[in-house]
């Protein structure tokens, strides 16, 4: 039996840390976390298709809100000179702590050619990664969707280090892949940043290299007034946290009331759709004329429930 000593944050502040809970595990220090949970340096990195992907990148990142601004460095492989893209600034305010988001679109790139780029301001960057565009007229490509990946528990961040052993492990069979698509539940708890702090660091030295493209599911939108004891379940509609840290990675294309978690992206001869949970009218009205504005040959639509089901 392991003492472990709740989160003082949000909804939690006033009780939590005076309430031991008995966890088997490791011993966490979950104030020395609170503390240390986002820093100046940029993390989460994460890429993904918000324009044409033949001249375009769109990059995510995070930092602690003493960060002010940002810009994403890029160029060809080799070249001399980079080129500087500032990125548009949100903030999330979580049941962890305030962090700031930054989205850089990087534009103006040349068809099938492979960039090395890197994020942060003058003083905190990250480390360069690379991309590459792709070609002009492409008919033939792989992607791979992945759907419910949720895991973890209680114990801040939740493990998600066998989900990017066994993804690693399956590009590295599969290098021919483009991008990752979801198909929604990509967190046990989409309202806490527990679970999207680890989630994200399960798709850490892959996000930072191929686009991640996520459709929603509801555990993404479902919360705990008290996420240690499981109590108060909750569901948010509009998704905030979604919402608040991936509102600049996707393209803002989908209906009115349900952007973010619905948008559409056209990837080579291929129109995609990610389509949320809620608001389901609306979004049925969106995708219809969606999917009958592209000219595309094929058309995917990713959704978490079955599209016909006969209940149980």
């Amino acid at each position: 039996d392991i003492e472990f000593v709740g989160i003082a944050r949000a909804k939690w502040i006033d009780d939590a840390v005076e309430t031991n809970r008995k966890i088997a595990g490791i011993l966490v220090d979950t104030r020395f976390l609170i503390n240390n949970w986002v820093k100046k340096n940029p993390d989460h990195i994460m890429l993904s298709v918000k324009g044409n992907p033949e001249t375009s990148m769109t990059v995510t990142w995070r930092t602690c809100t003493d960060i002010a601004d940002g810009y994403a460095l890029c160029r060809e492989i080799g070249g001399d000179s980079w080129l500087r893209f500032d990125a548009v600034r949100g903030r999330f305010d979580s049941d962890m702590d305030s962090s700031h988001i930054f989205w850089a679109d990087m534009t103006g790139l040349k068809p099938d050619t492979k960039y090395e780029y890197n994020v942060g301001n003058d003083e905190f960057r990250s480390e360069s990664y690379s991309f590459s565009t792709v070609p002009e007229n492409l008919d033939d490509f792989s992607f791979i969707c992945l759907s419910d990946i949720q895991t973890g528990g209680p114990v801040p961040p939740a493990d998600y280090s066998g989900f990017n052993k066994f993804l690693k492990e399956t590009l590295r069979k599969h290098p021919e892949v483009r991008f990752i698509l979801t198909a929604g539940d990509n967190t046990n708890c989409g309202q806490t940043d527990i679970q999207w702090t680890g989630a994200l660091e399960g798709y850490k030295g892959i996000m930072e290299y191929i686009p991640l493209m996520m459709s929603m599911g509801n555990y993404d939108d479902m919360g705990f007034e008290n996420y240690f004891t499981f109590e108060g379940k909750y569901y948010c509609e509009k998704a905030d946290y979604f919402r608040n840290q991936f509102g600049g990675a996707y393209a803002d294309n989908g209906p009115d009331e349900w952007k973010t978690a619905n948008y559409s992206f056209d990837y080579g001869n291929a129109h995609f759709a990610a389509i949320g949970i809620s608001g389901p009218e609306d979004v049925n009205e969106w995708l219809i004329k969606d999917t009958d504005a592209s000219d595309k040959v094929w058309k995917f639509g990713s959704y978490h429930f079955p599209v016909c089901y006969a209940g149980s």
